[in-house]
């Protein structure tokens, strides 16, 4: 009579329960830290929305490990939580009101940071949204992917509760963690009654007398508050609308902000 033959071996501890126990606990302590918006999607669901210079699948395996359309992308992105999160290390460390881009730099600290504790063997890539090629990712694409916030007609993502007063910081894949479904955005502007959002960037466009559209961050920043007035048209979230402090900053980089 022939042997039994002997029962698969468990996948490893930290293999099988990961994508349940491990992301959790990441997300816990993302938020903890003022990153209170996740989402994910594969990579083959967002690849599939842009043109090949955002991709994160590489077919000619130039990135180390190569990205696989069957991992997973988790969005990293921010309600007005992220500002008391980011004034705290201000009082900490005050040299950091001297950097050029303090903002970017300690939101992408935080971020590496917590990456540092996954298991290495499940982290594949992590890309900055302020970065460029190679590593640009189209981030109001990958937000329509994961299902987080629609884009809407004045150029603006839109969460269903914060409505546009939120913003995008990160994309990390990671691999071995599971299917995930693939996600559909609350086309929440399709049901705007209104769409104030609309005259208000078309007044932006017409005082910039440099019509263009989207407006590029050189036009943002000369005239700021046009560009505020189009988000302050959106009705949805108003209660989340960002501090004094914080639109001061990000849309002006008024350094009188960082206290």
């Amino acid at each position: 009579m022939s042997p039994e033959p002997n029962p698969p071996e468990p996948p490893p501890a930290d293999v099988a329960p990961w994508h349940a126990q491990g992301l959790a606990t990441f997300t816990t302590s993302l938020a903890a830290r003022g990153f209170d918006l996740v989402a994910t999607c594969s990579v083959a669901d967002y690849d599939r929305r842009v043109p090949a210079e955002f991709r994160f699948a590489d077919p000619l395996a130039r990135h180390e490990p190569p990205v696989r359309a069957d991992d997973v992308i988790v969005l990293i992105g921010a309600s007005r939580t992220i500002w008391p999160a980011f004034a705290a290390a201000l009082a900490r460390e005050p040299a950091r009101r001297l950097e050029a881009h303090p903002f970017d730099r300690w939101s992408s600290e935080v971020i590496a940071t917590l990456v540092a504790d996954l298991p290495p063997s499940r982290v594949v890539d992590l890309r900055m949204v302020f970065e460029g090629p190679p590593h640009a990712f189209a981030a109001q694409h990958l937000a329509e992917a994961t299902g987080l916030a629609c884009r809407g007609p004045a150029a603006l993502s839109v969460h269903p509760i914060f409505g546009p007063w939120f913003a995008l910081r990160a994309a990390l894949v990671l691999r071995g963690v599971g299917a995930v479904p693939a996600s559909q955005a609350d086309p929440i502007c399709d049901r705007c009654p209104t769409r104030a959002c609309l005259p208000a960037l078309e007044h932006a466009l017409g005082e910039s007398r440099r019509p263009a559209s989207p407006p590029d961050h050189g036009q943002v920043r000369e005239q700021w508050r046009l560009w505020l007035a189009v988000r302050d048209a959106c009705p949805v979230g108003r209660e989340y609308r960002y501090s004094e402090n914080q639109i001061r900053w990000h849309y002006a980089h008024d350094r009188s902000a960082l206290v």
